[in-house]
């Protein structure tokens, strides 16, 4: 024996009499270490094989075994009594190696009682019992081989490191029972090998086990975790004849290496107190897993696949990147939190998918619901499939993605029911497609409600739209190649603006227009139009022009098709659901088919005629201020509601008109018309018999409520009349509108019924002056009679001035009202000639006294343009309104110079906007002119002639009655004569001038249309202006930016109208009765001043601006300004 190991003798085979001074180690044991006191700590080395008892003084603190040396004993008994070792180290370099007596009591082959440490670098083997035993907290450093027959290792808590990770040749082993066994908790991290030969590899009470190497098991379960804590397995766990890993409650096992079991088993079975199983990226199980109950979860992380079958578990939910599960999945709830769960097994749960997560896949599922921003998605992104589902529920923000090739689509087969929202997203993946191809794309067994907000497709080139066929619960998506037309059968489908002309060629050729988006192509043979799609696509087509020419149009409920300047025509109009605008005047001719209920809308002043029958099941719904015209037999059975607007039934030439039906007319709305309502009429708005002098019939009961208004057109000879074959009850307001022209004493019968009930509560109207009028309502019928007032003096000629009326034969008349424009318009069209006249004359007054004066010389060739804006305000007289005229345009010209002449042409285009009261005016002029002028000495002389061509039209307002209106021409010719002499004045030239302008305006006659009892025929207008005028100009050269000329002008004039400046137009009224409307005149006396600079920017290029303004010296006042240029050439 060494001297570094004296503490260390041989002693007697025997322990009896041993004492608390005097350490014995039976070599029977192995190795075994027991003390009963504490003494100075010493270190004990054994560096040779012993095979008999070795006795330690107590003080000793690490014991170490020598590499190469062997303690073994096979023969030596044990004697009883408690041993207790504390705090020793014991580190083996060699091998520990001993068999266990059969009188034996301590069935360890190392046993540490309170703690300590055990090292192994060598071999620990017990041939029976435990090869180590630490039972107090210790600690347990494997980097050799523990070999025991029925336990490896058996640790009450503490720490076990099995090998390193440098190192993974550790090894655990039990060749008939547990490899490691700790009843309570523990902390373990394995990098070599823990395993069984026959029973479990490794059972533990809890705590920290981390797994790099193998726990693999013989005859039993590979890991058994009893108790709470975690196991992080990064290796692998397996058995041949058991379950991989059996938890207990509240452990959580994270997986991403190997978890198998080899005998068909599940890889991890939880117990009915459940946990909680966390799969990563590389995660492997063989053989599945499963849960008797309780509240179980399995997290999926990271990306992976699994085919193993999964039963029993509460909750799964997927928080990683990619997951594909095949196998068949038996769970109680589902969420998919983020990335892409691929369910391609029969998969048996409630799923939920959440915002900005994919469901994908092929299998067979349960319950689906796709929330908010969820996208669920048959097949993969890169080849269809089937995804059958039994309930699904899709909410709006969710998206269902469906993949195609030219040859199949992706499939949502929902056993049951299916609810739908959101968008269908299409993915059609690369291949010649047909023209038009349709797939199923969803099916719904037991039901299918909802549709789809939108439908969208990743290749431009290709146009979806959805059919939801309700008889058989399915979804159709159909992909048409855009503006593809082939001869046959075609689809074809636009989304959002059509420039393109589109031309069906030939056979039944279907287009659909979906989107926002205008249409300004042709469109030809094409058999249907389609507005709108069944996909509920929000669809706003709007006609702007070209010439659209369909065999039938047909408006779907998300679809409104508006008219709005396009030349449109369909053989058959079908409004299902949808909305019909006019914003231009339009007449449809088509036989219209209600088969849904719709409206139709017509923008303010404008009308839209329906001239052909309309039929079907439909309500109508009347929107916009305009008005519409229902000149057929018309049959639809939802009956009508007047939203706002006007309902015209039958125009005057259309008394046959009628439509059928209750008709609610509601506040902001106005039925008239001559034809005939089959039903009972309520209401709150207006209604209006004829809308000109006519007849309105109800066959039905009439009903006006305390809101509403009956308006009555009156003429002297004639009044229009409501007449109701059922009980007219009456109640709100009698509203009389007499028109213009000569009245006498007569009666008039407004309402004939074949009952009267109630009364108006008040009437109101434009009663000719010196008459009264008196309503009478009896039985059936409401009469208007009106009398000649005996009450005032000199109203009717009548001597009696006792009141009440008179029977005489009086007459009054009835005069026009806002009939003035007529000739405003006239001098608006004096005045804008006058100005031209007054440009072309000024240019020429060249403000040079002399050719050779500085900035003076005469180029040959000049090219001009002037823009205008001008703002005229006239003041009311001669009993007529004032009104004001605002007008904008351009002039163009060319200039030649030859020798002392000057020669040019010039044209141009003006509107003018006239606003009188409730009347309005446009006036649009074409204009061209030629002028001239000549270098007499020192003075130029300069003349103009022109002509212009008018396009008018007026429009006079009534309120809530109409309007009237009207289009007409004009024409106009001027000339002009002017003299002017530059003088020079130090460095200004002052250029005295005078001159005579002469204008004529000769505006052709016309009839109005719109609110006939107070429509005008109009007598043409010839009005003459001749204006002579004296004015002088101040002009200064100076250099202005960049030391390029610049030429300010200051002018003053005057000007005299010597024509008459009467404006009286001549009108007639309906019952030819004539009139001479008043007009309001100009000053005859005109003073004007203005300022205006021009600049050179370029060699040949002069820009000029300038103001000019009519002082307000009578009753008319005007501002312009003028922006031009002018090009030397």
């Amino acid at each position: 024996m060494s001297k570094s190991s004296r503490n260390l003798r041989p002693h007697p085979r025997s322990l009896q009499g041993l004492t608390t001074r005097r350490l014995l180690i039976p070599a029977s044991l192995g190795f075994s270490l027991l003390t009963g006191v504490t003494a100075q700590a010493q270190s004990v080395t054994v560096s040779s094989s012993q095979a008999t008892h070795y006795e330690i003084n107590p003080g000793t603190d690490t014991l170490t075994i020598a590499s190469g040396v062997t303690i073994s004993d096979n023969d030596v008994a044990l004697g009883d009594g408690p041993f207790v070792l504390q705090d020793i180290a014991i580190i083996n370099n060699g091998t520990i190696s001993g068999g266990l007596s059969q009188t034996s009591a301590t069935p360890f082959g190392i046993l540490l009682t309170v703690s300590g440490s055990v090292t192994n670098n060598g071999l620990i083997n017990a041939d029976k019992g435990t090869a180590v035993g630490l039972t107090g907290g210790d600690y347990l450093q494997n980097n050799g081989t523990i070999t025991g027959h029925d336990v490896g290792v058996y640790i009450a808590g503490g720490t076990l490191v099995n090998g390193s990770s440098a190192d993974n040749t550790a090894l655990i082993l039990s060749s008939a029972g547990t490899a490691l066994n700790s009843p309570t908790a523990l902390t373990l991290t394995n990098y070599g090998t823990i395993a069984s030969q026959g029973g479990q590899a490794a059972t533990i009470a809890g705590g920290t086990i981390t797994n790099y190497g193998l726990i693999s098991a013989t005859g039993g379960d590979g890991f058994t975790m009893n108790g709470a804590g975690t196991v992080d397995n990064r290796g692998t766990i397996s058995s041949t004849t058991g379950t991989g890993v059996l938890v207990g409650a509240n452990a959580t096992i994270t997986n991403s290496g190997t978890i198998e079991s080899l005998a068909g088993l599940a890889a991890v079975q939880f117990s009915p107190s459940g946990g909680r199983l966390n799969l990563e990226t590389g995660s492997v199980l063989t053989g599945g897993i499963n849960a008797a109950g309780g509240n179980t979860q399995v997290v999926l992380h990271g990306s992976n696949t699994m085919s193993s079958t999964i039963a029993g578990i509460r909750t799964l939910t997927m928080a990683g990147t990619d997951w594909t599960l095949s196998g068949q999945t038996l769970v109680t709830n589902t969420e998919v939190q983020t990335g892409t769960l691929h369910v391609n097994g029969i998969y048996t749960s409630n799923t939920v998918v959440d915002a900005g997560a994919t469901l994908a896949g092929t299998g067979t599922m349960s319950t689906v619901t796709a929330q908010n921003g969820a996208t669920v998605m048959p097949g993969s992104a890169t080849a269809p499939g089937i995804l059958t589902v039994g309930t699904y529920t899709q909410q709006a923000g969710s998206t269902l993605l469906i993949t195609t090739t030219p040859t199949s689509a992706s499939e949502l087969a929902v056993t049951g029911a299916a609810t739908l929202g959101g968008v269908l997203s299409v993915n059609s993946l690369a291949g010649a497609y047909a023209p038009v191809t349709n797939y199923i794309v969803l099916t719904a067994g037991t039901g299918l409600t909802g549709t789809f907000s939108s439908v969208l497709e990743s290749d431009a080139s290709l146009v979806p739209t959805l059919t939801y066929d309700t008889a058989l619960n399915r979804v159709i998506l159909t992909l048409a190649s855009a503006a593809v037309w082939t001869v046959g059968d075609n689809n074809v489908t636009l989304n959002g603006d059509v420039s393109a002309d589109q031309d069906g060629l030939t056979g039944n050729d279907t287009l659909n227009l979906i989107g926002i988006g205008k249409v300004t192509a042709n469109l030809a043979n094409i058999d249907t139009l389609n507005i709108g799609d069944l996909a509920a696509t929000v669809t706003q087509v709007s006609l702007d022009a070209g010439t659209q020419t369909v065999g039938a149009t047909r408006i779907l409920p998300n679809g409104t098709l508006i008219l709005n300047g396009g030349q449109f025509s369909t053989g058959t109009l079908d409004l299902a659901g949808g909305v019909l605008t006019a914003n231009v005047d339009s007449t449809i001719g088509a036989p219209t088919t209600l088969s849904a209920n719709s409206e139709i809308s017509a923008a303010d002043g404008r009308t839209l005629t329906l001239s052909g029958d309309v039929s079907g099941v439909g309500h109508l719904l009347k929107t916009g201020a305009g008005m519409l015209v229902l000149n057929g037999a018309n049959t639809y059975s939802g009956g009508t509601q007047i939203g706002a607007g006007t309902l015209e039934v039958g125009d005057a030439d259309h008394s046959g008109a009628s439509i059928q039906g209750f008709t609610r007319v509601d506040s902001g709305g106005t039925l008239r018309g001559h034809g005939t309502v089959v039903g009972n009429v309520v209401n709150e708005g207006i209604v209006w018999p004829g809308g000109s002098i006519g007849t309105l019939t109800v066959n039905g009961d009439f009903m006006q409520s305390s809101n509403g208004t009956l308006m009555v057109d009156i003429s002297p000879d004639s009044a229009s009349q409501l007449k109701v074959t059922g009980t007219a009850q009456l109640g709100g307001t009698l509203s009389l509108l007499y028109g213009p022209g000569t009245y006498h004493a007569t009666t008039y019968r407004l309402v004939d019924a074949g009952a009267v009930e109630g009364a108006f509560s008040k009437v109101t109207g434009n009663a000719p002056a010196g008459y009264s009028q008196a309503v009478a309502t009896s039985a059936n019928a409401v009469d208007l009679k009106l009398a000649a007032r005996t009450d005032v003096a000199g109203d009717t000629g009548d001597s009696d001035d006792s009141g009440g009326t008179g029977s005489g034969d009086v007459t009054t008349t009835v005069a026009p009202t806002n009939a003035s424009i007529f000739g405003a318009v006239g001098s608006s069209a004096l005045r804008d000639g006058q100005r031209t006249a007054d440009t072309l004359l000024g240019r020429l007054a060249r403000p040079c006294p002399t050719d050779s004066a500085a900035g003076c010389e005469r180029p040959t060739n000049q090219a001009w343009v002037r823009a205008t804006s001008d703002t005229t305000h006239q003041g009311g007289n001669n009993n007529a309104p004032g009104n004001t005229d605002q007008r904008y345009g351009f002039l163009v010209g060319a200039d030649h110079n030859m020798g002392p002449w000057t020669v040019g042409l010039a044209g141009g285009y003006s509107h003018g906007d006239v606003k009188e009261g409730d009347a309005t005016g446009r006036i649009d002029t074409l204009r061209l002119a030629a002028y001239g002028s000549r270098q007499v000495g020192a003075i130029n002389v300069a003349g103009m002639v022109g002509g212009a061509y008018d396009f008018i039209s007026t429009r006079r307002s009534f309120g809530s009655l109409g309007t009237t209106r009207n289009t007409s021409d004009g024409q106009e010719a001027q000339a002009g004569l002017q003299a002017s002499m530059p003088l020079q004045a130090g460095p200004t030239v002052i250029t005295p001038r005078v001159g005579l302008r002469y204008q004529y305006f000769h505006g052709n006659s016309f009839s109005e249309e719109g609110l006939d009892s107070e429509s005008l025929s109009v007598k043409g207008q010839d009005l003459h202006s001749l204006q002579p005028y004296v004015g002088v100009t101040a002009d200064y050269s100076f250099n202005g930016l960049g030391a390029k000329p610049a030429l300010l002008q200051g002018r003053v004039g005057y000007a005299y109208e010597t024509m008459d400046s009467s404006r009286s137009v001549s009108v007639t009224s309906g019952d030819g009765t004539g009139f001479s409307v008043p007009g309001a005149t100009q000053s005859r006396g005109m003073l004007t001043a203005g300022l205006s600079l021009s600049m050179q920017v370029a060699k040949q290029f002069d820009v000029a601006v300038s103001y000019d303004t009519l002082f307000h010296t009578g009753n008319t006042s005007a501002q312009t300004f003028r922006l031009g240029a002018t090009y030397r050439f």
